[in-house]
């Protein structure tokens, strides 16, 4: 289920100046970096980082006053065990000139290393360069790793590149890029109860509106529920066509468990296409495409 609610990330804050970071962690190894998709490019900076520290609401959120979709939430970075700081981006810290970023920056977290990918900006207008962060670290004795872009063929790997190719319906190759499963964590809601009418009860599974979801189809999955571990399934993320459309909903069946998950915070990896959304002419046609696609977990 999708809808307008605010996703909630911890006690960031609203507005006003300063610095404001959520989860610090003074001391450590830091990878700087927006981080809304958490794909092989951007393990590739955490990966020789103690920890990431992102950015929100995102940079062209503040600046242009774009909806950026996210491919991956701070909750669910946070899930997958990531130590994760939050630097909250505002037209205050967006105005900063790059030297006076990092000296806010240096005194507020006290890094003893710097990790970006080669393509890393700051500052005001972007003006700070890989150069000025270098000069930086120098004079504060903060070791600096700048890590070459992951491509995959002749194409660097990008958030924004895989918001395309998801658009695009090319689901595996954006999976690929991601380089792990693709993770929709979400609370379960109740829905209209038709699923267990016809047999199959689902989850409905709340998603913010700003998240990244595949082409409306049917999808393999795993589902992962706090002290039951994780469970195969199908999910279906669309409109239901077959009963009049309406709002897209992600909704996962787990196959032959009886399970009450209304207000439980899940994990839905979701996998492999089965079959893209259609309509059926009867629900018994429905019904038995169903059990065909459960066949094919």
């Amino acid at each position: 289920m999708r809808e307008t609610r605010k996703e909630q990330i911890g006690s960031v804050g609203e507005g006003g100046t300063g610095l404001r970071v959520w989860g610090l962690k003074t001391g450590q190894r830091v990878a700087l970096g927006v981080f809304d998709g958490y794909h092989r490019g951007h393990q590739a900076l955490g990966d020789r980082a103690d920890c990431i520290m992102t950015m929100y609401p995102h940079p062209e959120t503040v600046i242009r006053g774009a909806c950026v979709p996210h491919l991956t939430s701070i909750r669910e970075l946070c899930g997958m065990g990531i130590s994760v700081m939050v630097l909250r981006f505002s037209r205050w810290v967006a105005a900063l000139e790059p030297e006076v970023f990092l000296s806010v920056w240096g005194q507020r977290c006290h890094p003893t290393g710097v990790v970006v990918g080669e393509d890393f900006r700051f500052g005001r207008s972007q003006r700070g360069s890989l150069a000025v962060l270098s000069r930086w670290c120098q004079r504060e004795g903060v070791s600096l790793e700048v890590v070459p872009l992951v491509t995959a063929g002749d194409e660097a790997i990008k958030s924004s590149r895989i918001r395309q190719l998801i658009q695009a319906g090319e689901w595996d190759k954006a999976c690929a890029w991601m380089g792990r499963p693709y993770r929709v964590m979400g609370r379960v809601v109740k829905g209209d109860g038709r699923g267990r009418t016809l047999g199959f009860p689902t989850a409905n599974v709340w998603v913010s509106r700003h998240k990244v979801l595949p082409v409306n189809g049917v999808y393999r999955c795993r589902v992962t529920v706090p002290g039951m571990g994780d469970m195969p399934a199908i999910v279906n993320c669309g409109v239901r066509p077959t009963f009049g459309g309406g709002r897209v909903q992600l909704e996962v069946h787990i196959p032959d468990r009886r399970l009450s998950l209304y207000g439980q915070m899940v994990t839905v990896e979701i996998g492999s296409m089965i079959r893209p959304e259609r309509s059926f002419e009867t629900v018994t046609a429905l019904m038995a495409q169903i059990k065909e696609d459960i066949r094919q977990l």
